[in-house]
């Protein structure tokens, strides 16, 4: 009996295939043969066929198993037909002397993640804003939308954290790193190492009101705020 996909891999494989073209779900080099397509299609459909995951996947991974054999079908339909293959070629083409701007790829890969993460749906951000953080390393704004994606997902945990430091190294100037690992290390029940991220993100902006509203010190208006983690 053929083992069943774990629903591990789901989230990184969909993931993965939205990220790629047709050729690299494949396997093949753009000048493979029909033939060459066939054998690498056949061989994904073995591999990756709806049926060969668990049955009792949750809702949303069981949508995502269906939309990976979507994708590999939609894959070897196009480069197996001469006109549709000559077309994404053209389109493929055009893509990669887009890359030649880096900034406005780079822009457009951290847009597409933000969407997708206010939407909820992280793991699908994160190969967004993955991207984004590789054409553009030194990019704090860029690491600190990932670290935030990371942080909602289990086992992306102690990348988020270095991801929120590698922002703030970035801009050690700007407190919306401090604030962000700060809360962080809040939902993680790390009052102390949070309680520090709050005091450097106010000694940055002695006037930054979640700074100060995490700390429940007075802003200089006078009104006291209620300390978030006092006694319970």
């Amino acid at each position: 009996m053929m083992e069943k996909n774990k629903p591990e891999n789901i989230e990184e494989l969909h993931a993965k295939f939205l990220n790629s073209n047709y050729y690299q779900i494949l396997d093949i080099s753009r000048s493979a043969t029909v033939f060459e397509a066939k054998e690498a299609y056949f061989q994904l459909a073995r591999k990756y066929h709806p049926d060969l995951f668990q049955r009792n996947l949750p809702k949303d991974l069981k949508k995502k198993a269906g939309e990976i054999f979507d994708i590999i079908n939609k894959a070897f339909h196009t480069i197996s037909n001469e006109s549709r293959r000559r077309i994404y070629n053209a389109q493929l083409d055009s893509m990669c002397s887009d890359k030649n701007n880096v900034p406005a790829l780079a822009q457009s890969k951290f847009q597409k993640g933000k969407v997708l993460t206010d939407q909820g749906r992280y793991e699908e951000a994160l190969s967004y804003l993955t991207e984004a953080v590789k054409l553009r390393e030194n990019n704090a704004k860029y690491f600190l939308a990932l670290a935030k994606a990371e942080s909602k997902v289990s086992r992306y945990q102690k990348q988020a954290e270095n991801d929120f430091i590698k922002a703030i190294q970035i801009e050690p100037w700007n407190p919306d790193g401090y604030i962000a690992l700060g809360l962080f290390y809040k939902i993680e029940g790390l009052k102390i190492k949070a309680t520090r991220q709050f005091e450097k993100a106010v000694n940055i902006d002695p006037d930054n009101k979640r700074a100060l509203k995490e700390l429940g010190q007075k802003p200089r208006n006078g009104k006291t705020r209620k300390k978030i983690f006092g006694k319970r």
